[in-house]
């Protein structure tokens, strides 16, 4: 946080900001199964509230830094968790320069942090506390004005509080190519090497590595309809036999105006897998809440003011532990008011 204030002073001092926003939302909703249990679900009604800072500097034509800062608070009524409540705190830049009109390298970074917090120290939290990190470096070249080709190298690492097996550190290296087809749509063609660590596992050997290959196929359209449609082939192979697999990924998000003031929103992810090794009676979950097997999300958002926005979502989860048949649901409604400063 010192280094953030250390970042936010610069950028004042400088005189170089171009463009900032400020987002305030205060949401209240519930949530039929809050610790995505497949028995015994936890119901709670919630209040939740992020601050959320997007600031552009260096105002040039061929450089752009942008930083964004949210900070987040959410309190669970159910009685299970003894007066919960979940910090969350993201901080995202990102740096790009158009070098000779054909070469833009650019610098991603994130931190991110969740922290939940209770009046009883036996209470089993709803959502693990965890840090996590992400540096990025990339060079797009601009072959042709309908033709780009990307080349890319992430870094991630993932502690969390209680579950240390899947504390993990991922080498994540790749290209992709973007091909404008129509005036108003474009495809786009990936392949992606992933290599993770886990250097805390604890089934008898210090180490599980894992190497996955991802090829990915999209289109995108930005017209009348936005519209963002993947899929992706995964095939991993770990250490430990039981966790390789193969599997397909399908993304799809798509926004319509459906008025001059009122837009829809959908956002759903689906994801199938096939382990290679099956083992009886195992029951050993490995998917953490980014890696669902199917999420399908729905938002209506109308503007009242140039300033004050209300929002409705819904959202629907599915997972299942590997080689269980048993499926947990989990619903979450919820409204929301959103005031621009």
């Amino acid at each position: 946080m010192l280094f953030l204030a250390c970042l936010l002073c610069l950028f004042i001092s400088t005189n170089q900001v171009q463009a900032s926003n400020l987002l305030a939302k205060l949401s209240i909703g519930y949530d039929d199964n809050v610790s995505d249990r497949i028995n015994d679900a936890i119901k709670s009604k919630f209040l939740q509230c992020y601050l959320t800072s997007d600031i552009d500097v260096l105002p040039t034509q061929k450089t752009l830094l942008s930083l964004k800062i949210q900070n987040g608070i959410k309190f669970l009524d159910a009685k299970e968790f003894a007066n919960e409540g979940i910090f969350i705190n993201n901080i995202n830049t990102n740096v790009s320069y158009n070098f000779l009109g054909f070469l833009m390298p650019a610098f991603i970074g994130e931190i991110k942090t969740r922290t939940s917090i209770h009046s009883r120290d036996d209470v089993v939290p709803s959502e693990e506390s965890f840090l996590r990190g992400l540096v990025g470096l990339s060079v797009k070249t601009f072959i042709s004005k309908d033709l780009s080709v990307k080349t890319f190298y992430n870094y991630r690492a993932n502690n969390f509080e209680n579950f240390d097996q899947f504390d993990r550190q991922t080498h994540e290296l790749g290209i992709r190519t973007d091909v404008k087809l129509l005036p108003n749509s474009s495809m786009n063609l990936q392949y992606q090497r992933e290599i993770a660590r886990f250097n805390k596992w604890s089934e008898g050997i210090l180490l599980r590595k894992d190497s996955s290959d991802i090829l990915t196929v999209g289109i995108q359209t930005y017209q009348n309809l936005l519209l963002d449609l993947s899929l992706s082939y995964e095939n991993n192979r770990s250490s430990i036999d039981k966790y390789s697999y193969k599997g397909y990924i399908l993304s799809i998000m798509l926004a319509k105006a459906i008025s001059q003031n009122t837009v829809f929103e959908l956002y759903s992810f689906l994801r199938t897998r096939s382990n290679i090794l099956i083992i009886e009676n195992n029951a050993t979950q490995i998917d953490m809440e980014d890696e669902e097997k199917g999420t399908v999300t729905v938002k209506i958002s109308r503007d009242i003011t140039d300033q004050f926005a209300l929002e409705a979502q819904y959202e629907l989860k599915r997972n299942k532990i590997i080689n269980e048949e048993n499926v947990y649901t989990k619903n979450v409604v919820s409204v929301s008011a959103l005031y621009r400063f």
